[in-house]
């Protein structure tokens, strides 16, 4: 079966109504859903805008609001995080999940046990990921609170409710891409204006 739609919100409701009309009862037969929109076939989703700055090959964020909010979440993730922007200012990768297990290669935290960094390191990430899909902002103060948020990548066809929270944690850290959207020389230092995005 083909359903036409103009847009992607178009596409779920005809999908929503169709499946709350009883009428998809298709036993033994796989139904598979795509959103083909031509016009935009990969529509970027920011999750989270920050800036950094970098002067004498040092990474810094200059808001004290944002490292507050970082160390509320996790005391390691500054460091982290800069290391991670920083590595991807030089060119080394876009993924979160790559400059993640770059982060565990170099082992900033010096975690002791050799089986465990890799996870140490995902862990952290994963927490300022969902806390930056459930409210997080960069200048604003955050009081740890992750509100519930309905969550919907159309044009992979892909949805996570609040009962799947692994699995839409595992989809973010696996896609989700840090974007470099504007520099600026500021005498000795360099400000860059950056995005994770989906």
């Amino acid at each position: 079966m083909q359903i036409g739609a103009d847009n992607s919100d178009e596409a779920m409701r005809v999908v929503s109504d169709l499946y709350n009309s009883g009428q998809i009862d298709i036993p033994g037969e796989t139904v598979d859903v795509k959103f083909g929109i031509t016009e935009d076939v990969k529509r970027k989703h920011i999750l989270f805008t920050g800036e950094a700055y970098v002067k004498n090959d040092n990474i810094a964020f200059n808001n004290e609001t944002f490292v507050n909010n970082l160390i509320l979440i996790d005391s390691t993730l500054p460091p982290i995080l800069a290391h991670m922007i920083k590595n991807h200012i030089d060119g080394k990768h876009i993924l979160i999940s790559c400059l993640t297990k770059m982060c565990a290669e170099e082992n900033l935290c010096n975690i002791k046990s050799k089986y465990f960094v890799l996870s140490y390191y995902i862990k952290k990430i994963t927490d300022f990921l969902y806390a930056a899909l459930h409210g997080l902002k960069f200048d604003e103060t955050w009081n740890g609170e992750c509100k519930t948020k309905g969550f919907y990548i159309f044009d992979n066809g892909v949805s996570f409710s609040m009962y799947d929270l692994k699995n839409m944690l595992d989809y973010i850290y696996e896609n989700a891409y840090i974007e470099i959207v504007d520099k600026v020389a500021m005498g000795e230092r360099t400000k860059y204006t950056w995005q994770i995005c989906l």
